[in-house]
């Protein structure tokens, strides 16, 4: 009987860490809770006020589901009218959102309704999933070895800022900059060559 006690007793304090883990995963204190809740509301009305950026980013992360599959990937024509947009505005530092709006209409233009439907019921940019944006980890990496999480540095989430989501050098997420210039870089390169 004790035996079961001690295996009742053991298994809420297990369930009561794991809930408390579940809600607080990085075991955060409350400073750095309320920190990471304000720069989060600071994100999420910055994307209000900025959602043709948010929209070409969705794009270009769609072109890259586009090129993934041979049924949708871009012709020759297409990856003419596309390519110039991206090259033009590759090096620029900042996209302005009227500038957004008008860089997604020129690079969808060309698109069929099945590729516009493709990148409109794909993952999401910027909200998980790997690709220009999605499934960044903020704060340091993974598990090491199935150990427990490192420990999450909130001064690592930056303050909303104007960028460009043409060029990854100025993503605000210096952790995403490597994945998404290595994917924007293989994009512009495959489309010259399908452009020829």
């Amino acid at each position: 009987m004790r035996t079961i006690t001690r295996l009742a007793t053991a298994l809420v304090a297990v369930l009561a860490v794991s809930g408390a883990y579940a809600q607080n995963p990085f075991n955060l204190t409350p400073q750095q809770q309320a920190q990471l809740q304000a720069k989060r509301k600071a994100w999420d009305k910055w994307r209000a006020n900025n959602k043709q950026i948010t929209a070409v980013g969705q794009t270009l992360f769609g072109l890259a589901a586009l090129e993934s599959d041979p049924k949708t990937a871009l012709t020759k024509e297409q990856a003419r009218k596309i390519l110039p947009v991206l090259k033009t505005w590759r090096n620029k530092k900042t996209m302005k959102n009227e500038d957004a709006l008008k860089v997604n209409r020129a690079i969808t233009s060309p698109l069929t309704d099945a590729q516009l439907k493709k990148i409109a019921t794909g993952p999401r940019f910027g909200r998980g999933g790997p690709g220009f944006g999605g499934g960044a980890r903020m704060g340091g990496g993974g598990r090491q070895g199935g150990g427990q999480r490192p420990a999450f540095d909130v001064s690592k989430f930056p303050d909303p800022k104007d960028y460009n989501p043409l060029n990854p050098d100025t993503l605000p997420f210096v952790q995403m900059r490597p994945q998404a210039k290595q994917r924007i870089d293989k994009l512009i390169a495959d489309l010259t060559k399908r452009a020829k």
